[in-house]
């Protein structure tokens, strides 16, 4: 599992590398990425914008399945911030 772990790492830190313009917002996820996919072994992003419909993927679950997850299409009805 380390070894996969510090794969994930190098594509991103490579990524981050050949990033032109620095986004610290970036550099934040990408840290939150990590501390995810090192302690739960998988980190799952949920994108939306206040508009449905929105999706969710993961980021290391390839090392578990063999592939990454996408689920779209969620609806939620909440009627204030969930």
């Amino acid at each position: 599992m380390k070894k996969e772990l510090q794969d994930v790492k190098i594509v991103i830190l490579t990524f981050i590398a050949n990033f032109k313009s620095y986004n610290y917002e970036l550099y934040i996820m990408i840290e939150l990425i990590n501390k995810n996919v090192e302690k739960f072994g998988h980190h799952i992003t949920v994108v939306g914008s206040g508009a449905e419909p929105r999706y969710a993927y993961t980021v290391g679950v390839t090392q578990k399945l063999g592939f990454e997850l996408l689920f779209a299409g969620g609806y939620t009805s909440c009627t204030t911030k969930c």
